[in-house]
């Protein structure tokens, strides 16, 4: 990695090649959720259960088109933190910026909001899946969504106490 300009609070840096690498796999996992969602769509009544409770049970239905807004958000969410990813010198560090540490937490921030954004594809690949689940007669997979949602966390964390780390 480079450094591109020689005021460390605004250095430029370059983006790892791994990133790359999981932006693809991302967009694959995400279109390939997309087109099953697609092919499944026509076998969905017209409301269905867009909302259940921690007991499994439905307390919202909708129209079936109004769950394309998943698919919508999370594609708005990615572009917009692919454009994040490119500007580290806009984001929030725990440890002060300077010279000597520039590159690294760079470098860190920029892996962090690549690995989450591209775990917010693997999310809705599961969410769709337990959607799918859901409305083909079985309550949702509790344990799946909460996996989901907790694993965020789990990708983040690695990321935290490395930027605490670097001085």
């Amino acid at each position: 990695m480079e450094l591109l300009n020689q005021h460390p609070e605004k250095a430029r840096v370059s983006r790892p090649k791994f990133c790359v690498w999981l932006d693809a796999a991302g967009i694959i996992l995400f279109f390939a959720g997309a087109v099953f969602f697609a092919f499944m769509y026509s076998t969905f009544p017209e409301e269905v259960p867009v909302h259940f409770s921690m007991n499994g049970e439905v307390n919202a239905y909708g129209n079936k088109a109004a769950i394309w807004l998943l698919l919508a958000l999370t594609s708005v969410l990615w572009i917009f933190m692919s454009l994040l990813e490119r500007v580290p010198h806009i984001h929030n560090y725990p440890r002060k910026i300077h010279e000597g540490n520039v590159r690294a937490q760079y470098r860190n921030s920029i892996l962090l909001l690549n690995t989450v954004k591209n775990y917010m594809l693997v999310m809705f690949a599961g969410l769709n899946a337990a959607f799918v689940t859901s409305i083909n007669g079985s309550g949702p997979p509790h344990l799946l969504i909460i996996s989901l949602l907790a694993g965020i966390f789990v990708v983040m964390l690695p990321f935290l106490i490395r930027a605490f780390r670097l001085s």
